[in-house]
């Protein structure tokens, strides 16, 4: 009804929607985007817990935390949305962002930032911000104009690149189905996982029908394939893409003095040129390729500089620092993170990622003293699943994160009420049972047995619970 008149009614509820918003966003003009957040929650231009659209790429509610570090967008696809809700309407936050939600598909299934939409065409501006600094919110009359949270990580956002499939599938016993893969990478998706690492394409037919089923599905999150430094590898994975909305090929060769001399068997140069080659070969089969060096964690630093140089500039996007035998101490691992950022001369170009195993229980603790570091992607896993003594918990890295801000200055764009139930569904379809005492997603994590401590709780939460989804 909004656009029946020829758009004078859209122009109308535009107008009177970005005059409250731009009142309400000068008071905020450089007090940053918790205070603008705050603002809205206090005083909110169409009731409070009005949902927002936030981006062209996703929704949520200004005034909740979570999103309080994320670029925001107050753009025209939900406009007719917001104006339907804005009117009174009582519905639940669900329902709100199933309305906003209807209103951008009737455009495109996914709206993204730099895609004219046709409602903006007949309504007018879009309101832009970047949640780096409160001060740079402006009115845009075109959102191609519109800022863009970048594929690449920003300085606060953390990928979060989830190998349950992968990796967490090569814990003996942990073998898993096709539908089950399936189901899983749902919940991943759900979850707002950036990357799922579906498998490794070419290890068997079942692993390529696995790789392929799920990048024909999964619309919200990058799909990606492991893949030697080997062209038959790569060319598996590529294939087995084809179909996604997203796709990455994630391919890897060691380079440690151990792997090179008694696996490989290769010389230090030789292992850089197949490292090139692959990258290369994957480049012209992929937009997004990410090239890990295996065994980092006891590589020399000066070849990790070398190595990774040549992978950036063959093509890699994501530069990935495995720790493969959980051999890393945390302030020793953060060191190395922030030396090959400040060594290598394109590292500027590249996203560099950590995937840290738990041999010594310091998986987490090495991943967050990376990020802490530099590195804005993290490979983790649901309930720590994967070989030997597992990987990062990709739960334990996010609440991490997100309880700890202060210290961190990060964010992720996990959904976290949906842990739990990931968790539920990797371990009934692993079989691996969740210990009680398991931080974040077991049966005591949020349990209290000393009167004491129910007391503290009972009379105030936060005396001894330090987080919440």
């Amino acid at each position: 009804p909004l656009v029946e008149d020829g758009g004078d009614r859209l122009r109308a509820a535009v107008g009177q929607l970005q005059g409250k918003l731009v009142a309400q966003l000068d008071q905020a003009q450089g007090a940053g985007v918790e205070t603008l957040a705050k603002r809205l929650e206090q005083r909110p231009v169409f009731g409070k817990g009005t949902q927002y659209a936030l981006g062209f790429d996703h929704v949520g509610r200004v005034g909740s935390r979570r999103r309080s570090r994320r670029l925001y967008c107050i753009g025209a696809p939900a406009f007719q949305a917001l104006a339907i809700i804005g009117g009174g309407e009582s519905v639940n936050g669900r329902r709100r962002r199933q309305a906003i939600r209807r209103a951008c598909a009737r455009d495109r299934a996914r709206p993204r930032a730099g895609w004219r939409s046709p409602v903006a065409s007949r309504g007018g501006g879009v309101l832009c911000a970047s949640a780096v600094s409160g001060d740079n919110w402006r009115l845009r009359s075109d959102p191609a104009t519109c800022l863009e949270e970048p594929h690449m990580s920003s300085n606060d956002r953390v990928i979060i690149f989830d190998t349950t499939l992968r990796d967490g599938e090569q814990s003996p016993g942990a073998s898993m189905t096709g539908e089950e893969k399936l189901r899983i990478a749902k919940a991943l998706e759900r979850l707002r996982v950036d990357v799922i690492e579906a498998g490794f394409a070419i290890a068997s037919p079942g692993d390529f029908a696995a790789v392929k089923a799920i990048a024909d599905n999964i619309k919200d999150s990058t799909v990606c394939s492991l893949s030697r430094a080997v062209d038959a590898d790569i060319e598996r994975a590529a294939e087995a893409l084809a179909g996604a909305n997203s796709g990455r090929i994630h391919t890897f060769i060691a380079t440690s003095p151990i792997h090179m001399q008694y696996k490989l068997r290769m010389q230090p140069d030789e292992v850089i040129a197949q490292a090139v080659k692959a990258v290369k070969k994957a480049r012209n089969l992929c937009g997004d390729v990410e090239f890990s060096c295996e065994d980092a964690g006891r590589s020399e630093i000066d070849f990790l500089c070398r190595i990774i140089e040549a992978a950036i500039d063959a093509g890699a996007r994501t530069i990935n620092i495995p720790d493969t035998v959980g051999y890393a101490i945390p302030h020793q691992f953060g060191e190395t993170i922030r030396q090959l950022l400040e060594r290598i001369p394109n590292a500027d170009k590249a996203v560099f990622s950590v995937h840290c195993h738990n041999d010594l229980g310091l998986a987490v603790a090495n991943s967050l003293a990376a990020v802490a570091a530099g590195a804005r992607q993290v490979e983790c896993t649901i309930n720590g699943l994967g070989e030997r003594a597992g990987n990062a918990a990709l739960e334990e890295i996010v609440m991490a994160i997100k309880t700890r801000q202060d210290l961190l200055k990060v964010h992720t764009r996990i959904e976290t009420e949906h842990i739990l139930s990931a968790s539920r569904l990797v371990s009934g379809i692993t079989g691996f049972p969740v210990q009680p005492n398991k931080a974040i997603v077991g049966a005591n994590a949020f349990a209290h047995e000393s009167g004491i401590h129910q007391d503290g709780v009972l009379k105030h939460r936060e005396t001894y619970e330090i987080m919440s989804a």
